[in-house]
């Protein structure tokens, strides 16, 4: 799946071209209707499909007998929705679309007579079926209300899905992997929880007795045409660097609150990159020389047959590859990314990390199980007392609390109803529909188990109950994380173009030679970002 970001202020498109609604999975032209009583519904399917909305429909209809929501357009391409949307009441009859948050905010900020409905009412609605109660804002993710939110206060557009990308592992091939080592006497491999640990364990793959009992299988695999590296990017520079300053990066600026390039000129990007760069370095040896050419869908089927144990991509892996290798097959499931090593020398927490490299990276591993048993699994908060029993601050401890619990995500995936629609009302009860329990165990079992940014009990759901690893996996991690990631709600990104990372890392530390040095690349994306800040201030329309 990709999600590309799309010019705001780009309508070049050929309208007739792009609008084009002849025969597809859903329907024909003649499918639209003008009726004020039926719901038209346009789907951006990316890798979670459309399925979740033709189902989500169904049931619908069935409940509300004097309306009918029907899907008339799916596509993988996003650039229609801008198009359509400036073409008017008079000649564009979709009333709800399933697009991209960049679509809704770049089109809200420059359009000047079609824009967005105002979906506020939809997030003051009453969540409906759940154990807990209270609105739609009030028990949605903070980040997600946060980044839905508009300049101007409103919201425009409604996140049906939580978008959990980050680190997988082949739970199929790392159970077999361990039944052989432990039939010979030999130690079994155990997940990582820093940095250090992750490259001890993938030098061990490499060794003859793991090779032996995984059937030589690489640490780790990743496409080079569509990588997915940013996922474990975000993750690994936004744990050293702190909630803060992660937060303020998206607004374009420095912690201190000014807009600056030297944002792409910090420690934590540069410890980040190097990391990124030893994983897929050919010569470590950690990684198939394929890769580099494999395409993401290639490296999704390579990665559920046991060719690696581990690799980076989203909660859409198994619809997206479904076509391809039966669900289930093979289990896969979500891993916290394992904490930077290197944060250590982040000079907020080093104070108390004054050992040798092994001695801190001993204590950091403590540290990090410590938070990971009681914090996370055990829903407590840092406190002083513990801090002591760790030897550390109670900032420290804090820091690092956050930091592990720090996930990249990719809040894009969004519903929002054209202002001028007949049939705005009942689009908006449609997505409270979507919203509720009923609405939440359709969306689930048709994406395998992805959801809209709840913060509510997911053991309440029948469908979690059943699911199988990966889909618990993702659920569990999601319900327990600082989410942070892109389509944030600041004209610097969706006006400016700003990006946490280009990603062309494969190109630039996937191959021998030439290959950058972690440096090399993060002063050729600062200069990059350096030399174009000023436009990039004035496209966005703000300044120091």
């Amino acid at each position: 799946m990709k999600v590309k970001k799309v010019l705001g202020a780009i309508f070049s498109v050929a309208l007739a071209g792009v609008l084009s609604l002849s025969t597809t999975a859903c329907g024909k032209k003649d499918d639209i209707s003008s009726d004020p009583k039926v719901v038209n519904v346009a789907v951006v399917a990316k890798g979670y499909g459309s399925d979740f909305v033709k189902d989500l429909a169904e049931s619908y209809n069935e409940t509300h007998k004097d309306v009918t929501v029907k899907v008339v357009k799916t596509t993988p391409d996003s650039s229609f929705v801008e198009s359509s949307l400036n073409l008017g009441a008079s000649k564009n009859k979709i009333d709800l679309y399933f697009t991209i948050l960049n679509n809704v905010f770049a089109t809200q900020s420059v359009a000047s007579s079609y824009k967005w409905a105002d979906l506020s009412d939809v997030y003051e609605a009453d969540l409906e079926g759940y154990n807990e109660t209270g609105k739609i804002k009030d028990l949605m993710n903070p980040y997600y209300y946060q980044i839905m939110t508009y300049t101007d206060g409103k919201q425009y557009a409604l996140p049906w899905t939580s978008g959990a990308v980050g680190l997988l592992y082949n739970k199929t091939l790392w159970d077999k992997t361990n039944n052989s080592l432990k039939a010979a006497n030999k130690a079994e491999l155990a997940l990582p929880v820093t940095t250090d640990e992750m490259f001890e364990l993938f030098d061990r793959i490499k060794t003859a007795d793991v090779k032996s009992a995984s059937g030589k299988a690489y640490a780790f695999s990743y496409s080079g045409i569509d990588s997915y590296l940013h996922f474990l990017f975000g993750d690994l520079w936004m744990q050293y660097e702190g909630k803060a300053v992660s937060e303020a990066f998206y607004e374009g600026k420095n912690e201190s609150g000014t807009y600056t390039a030297d944002i792409y000129n910090t420690t934590g990007r540069l410890k980040a990159y190097d990391t990124i760069r030893s994983m897929i370095l050919q010569s470590n040896g950690y990684v198939s020389t394929d890769n580099i050419s494999d395409s993401y869908d290639q490296e999704q089927l390579n990665f559920l047959r046991g060719e690696a144990f581990f690799s980076a991509n989203g909660d859409w892996l198994e619809r997206e590859a479904s076509k391809q290798f039966n669900p289930g097959d093979a289990d896969v499931a979500f891993i916290r990314t394992p904490i930077i090593s290197s944060i250590v020398e982040n000079p907020k927490i080093s104070a108390d990390f004054t050992g040798d490299k092994a001695a801190n990276e001993t204590k950091l591993r403590s540290i990090i199980n410590f938070i990971d048993e009681n914090y996370i699994d055990g829903n407590k908060t840092a406190s002083a007392a513990d801090a002591a029993t760790l030897g550390i601050s109670e900032s420290t401890l804090k820091f690092l609390s956050d930091s592990r619990m720090i996930k990249f995500c990719l809040p894009d995936f969004v519903a929002s109803v054209p202002e001028y629609s007949t049939s705005k009302d009942l689009a908006k009860d449609f997505l409270k529909y979507m919203y509720s329990k009923d609405g939440q165990e359709i969306v689930m079992s048709a994406t395998y188990g992805c959801m809209a940014p709840l913060t509510v009990d997911i053991s309440q759901f029948d469908y979690y109950a059943d699911a199988r690893i990966f889909s618990k996996s993702k659920l569990e991690i999601v319900s327990k994380q600082i989410s942070l990631g892109n389509a944030m709600n600041y004209p610097m990104e969706y006006l400016g173009q700003i990006t946490p990372t280009r990603d062309s890392m494969p190109s630039a530390f996937g191959t021998e030679t030439p290959s950058f040095t972690a440096k090399g690349f993060l002063d050729r994306e600062y200069n990059y970002y350096k030399s174009s800040w000023s436009h990039i201030m004035s496209l966005a329309g703000v300044k120091n």
